[in-house]
């Protein structure tokens, strides 16, 4: 993510490039292979926050929106069919941006934006931040009967995020059956129970 943005510290292309050179060092010393990846943000108008020029050198790119979430639905939409679409787009990242008891998921059409991902092939988060719990179990029952591919994600900005991994699991683990079923999900204010 750009310096633009102070989440997560974001990175120049100055500091990437030092990243990218330290990944390169550290990758002539362990055998397991070391991918050179960034979220990032998916601007008002679609495009992600990097140039071309730079999107095209990274191993994994997961886009996310992370300001402007109050546009209405036809203009979220077209801003994410946009970026969808580009080809360096591999993950949707906290895809509707909901904070538990303070801020609602984005308006969109998802149904189309879904359509969409199945012809991009990307995948989509499910972020298991106590606070995000992002996608609903009902949008995340649609992905799956499309097969859509899921990855799993803390959202961890520090170590102590980590724990987040002992959120429940049960959405994406089933069975491709998609007969609705419950599960509960640790939260650290409240345990709720949600259909899906």
């Amino acid at each position: 993510m750009r310096e633009r943005f102070d989440i997560a510290g974001g990175l120049g292309i100055d500091r990437l490039r030092a990243q990218w050179d330290e990944i390169e060092r550290v990758q002539q010393r362990v055998k397991i292979k070391l991918l050179k990846g960034t979220e990032s943000d998916i601007c008002e108008d679609g495009s992600l926050d990097y140039p071309d020029h730079v999107l095209e050198k990274f191993d994994i790119i997961i886009a996310s929106i992370h300001a402007r979430h109050k546009m209405d639905s036809e203009q979220m939409t077209q801003r994410l069919l946009r970026a969808l679409k580009f080809p360096f787009f591999k993950i949707w990242g906290h895809p509707l941006g909901r904070l538990i008891g303070s801020r609602p998921p984005i308006a969109c059409r998802m149904d189309e934006v879904l359509d969409t991902i199945v012809e991009s092939k990307c995948a989509r988060e499910v972020n298991l931040d106590p606070d995000r719990l992002d996608l609903e179990p009902h949008w995340i029952r649609a992905a799956r009967t499309r097969g859509i591919k899921c990855i799993v994600s803390t959202d961890a900005h520090s170590i102590g995020g980590l724990a987040n991994s002992n959120s429940s699991l049960c959405p994406v683990t089933q069975t491709k059956d998609t007969r609705p079923s419950r599960f509960s999900i640790p939260m650290r204010r409240k345990r709720v129970r949600e259909p899906i």
